[in-house]
């Protein structure tokens, strides 16, 4: 992923004329996400998409706060993981 960015740096610098110093303003200024973002933001579309993936964990959290809706990925033990 480092090479994407990096990569996306010098279209970035190359389209505005910058010299090769830090990119952070610029892509803050022209509003356009870095890779790592992008990537961040497909996954939490996804989590928000499939929330029948993931599931609330009501042992965790049997009395009624603010953290009773939290999602909760259910762990997996090697063993199981080995067998598919």
């Amino acid at each position: 992923m480092y090479k994407i960015f990096l990569t996306q740096k010098n279209i970035l610098q190359n389209m505005q004329g910058i010299d090769s110093s830090s990119c952070r303003h610029w892509f803050e200024k022209l509003r356009v996400l870095n890779i790592t973002s992008v990537y961040i933001y497909c996954l939490m579309l996804f989590a928000v998409d499939n929330l029948h993936y993931f599931q609330t964990n009501p042992s965790v959290h049997v009395i009624n706060t603010t953290h009773n809706t939290q999602l909760h990925v259910p762990s997996v033990t090697l063993a199981a993981i080995q067998r598919y």
